[in-house]
């Protein structure tokens, strides 16, 4: 149940039994199950009669904001300006404080409270003009300009997103009061430890419940690297950290020195390691050979990658031919080169394969 304080809203009432008076001290509509009223005073006798429209919020059409064509008798709607279409018309009596809008042939915007007798409602008198119902004499094409619902969610939380959305009515336009919204960090961002998402709620104020933490970016942890140097830009999400092997010391991958990523799992892309032993690259040529000058060593192997091997253990290989011949359990020949190699050293050559080494 919602509750607000009407205890400055105190009303005069009438001294006798037939007069009906009305009164709209409720300024913004609330959605409610309880409204209490406290007698202060009392004439001769106490006697209390009671009415209060309303609707159920669980039928309250929030996207239509179109009452009905009402007959305005008592001039309760004043003039206010031109304007463009009915939207228009609603957002300068909203300005107003005024709880509805009418627009007639003209483009007139009419704001009004409308203390009228709901009773009387003719559609025929408000005809459609652009896709718009509007009014027509003393009968007013009555929209609301007050809602009960928030809005929209998309930038409400830096570095965050709604990733699943309660309404307690059926309305896909808007959300409406007590609507929820799940959300949670963009990759790169957390909150606090062991908090997996936030929800905020509408209020009946119209706004949203304050997020109770922030989105903060990640950082990842702190790291050494035996003979070598590692140069930190930042320790955030997606930051850089260079590490620079010593002199006489490379990575595994042969190089002395590389870049690694701070990645959304708190982790760095990789750890590399410097050693003494300066890594090897071999790059396949598929369907060429190497000419066979230059100093080499022959033999048989299994497989394409049994030749590769005699190549990277031999620290004297520069390149590797391959050819397959299908002959017993040995799968063809290697030719292991342990000089220098040119482009120009290469030709065609079916059921060949060059290892080329590069360190």
């Amino acid at each position: 149940m919602a509750v607000t304080d009407l205890a400055e809203n105190e009303l005069s009432s009438n001294c006798n039994a037939t007069a009906v008076l009305c009164f709209r001290f409720l300024t913004h509509p609330i959605v409610t199950n309880e409204i209490h009223l406290l007698p202060v005073t009392w004439f001769q006798s106490i006697s209390l009669q009671v009415a209060f429209a309303g609707q159920l919020y669980s039928q309250f059409n929030h996207s239509d904001t179109y009452i009905g064509c009402i007959l305005d008798p008592g001039d309760y709607f004043n003039n206010i300006s031109i304007v463009n279409d009915t939207e228009h018309c609603r957002d300068i009596c909203r300005d107003e404080m005024e709880p509805f809008a009418s627009i007639d042939s003209s483009n007139t915007c009419w704001c009004g409270h409308g203390d009228f007798q709901y009773g009387f409602v003719d559609e025929t008198n408000c005809p459609i003009l652009n896709g718009s119902k509007i009014g027509n004499g003393y009968y007013k094409a009555i929209h609301r300009t007050f809602y009960k619902h928030c809005g929209p969610v998309d930038d409400l939380l830096t570095n965050g997103s709604a990733v699943h959305v309660y309404k307690p009515h059926n309305d896909t336009d808007v959300y409406p009061y007590l609507s929820k919204v799940h959300f949670e960090c963009d990759p790169g961002f957390e909150l606090p430890s062991n908090i997996p998402d936030m929800e905020i709620e509408c209020l009946q104020s119209n706004q949203w419940s304050l997020f109770p933490y922030n989105c903060t970016i990640i950082q990842c942890p702190s790291f050494t690297v035996h003979n070598g140097v590692v140069n930190f830009t930042s320790m955030e999400y997606q930051s850089t950290a260079t590490v620079t092997c010593m002199e006489g010391f490379w990575t595994i991958a042969g190089l002395s020195s590389v870049n690694v990523h701070c990645r959304a799992d708190k982790t760095w892309s990789q750890i590399p390691h410097c050693s003494a032993s300066r890594g090897r690259y071999i790059k396949i040529h598929g369907g060429k050979s190497r000419l066979s000058t230059g100093i080499h060593v022959d033999g048989m192997v299994r497989s394409e990658t049994d030749c590769a091997a005699q190549c990277t253990f031999n620290s004297n290989c520069t390149g590797a031919n391959f050819n397959w011949n299908n002959t017993g359990p040995v799968g063809g020949s290697c030719r292991v080169f342990e000089d220098g190699y040119s482009v120009n050293d290469l030709q065609a050559a079916a059921d060949m394969v060059y290892f080329q080494v590069l360190d």
